[in-house]
């Protein structure tokens, strides 16, 4: 099986006191449509932020096609 394009393991973003994302999972495999759904606050923008590396996570990793973000962001932002 190969591996997901995209794979979150345990993010979560923190604004001061205020939690935005708590300790979230996603793989997302070649070929694949996504959506995020879910009402206004949810957190769908600061996860698509966090895969983008606009904003960083408080904990947790994001890895693009196995490279981490963190690690080798220029790697893995060209690697798609």
């Amino acid at each position: 099986m190969k591996q997901p394009v995209i794979e979150i393991k345990g993010v979560t973003k923190k604004f001061g006191n205020f939690t935005a994302l708590d300790n979230i999972d996603l793989k997302i495999n070649e070929n694949r449509c996504v959506g995020f759904l879910g009402p206004n606050g949810a957190g769908k923008t600061t996860l698509i932020k966090i895969i983008t590396r606009l904003v960083l996570p408080s904990n947790g990793s994001v890895l693009v096609n196995g490279i981490d973000l963190s690690k080798n962001p220029k790697a893995a932002l060209t690697s798609v």
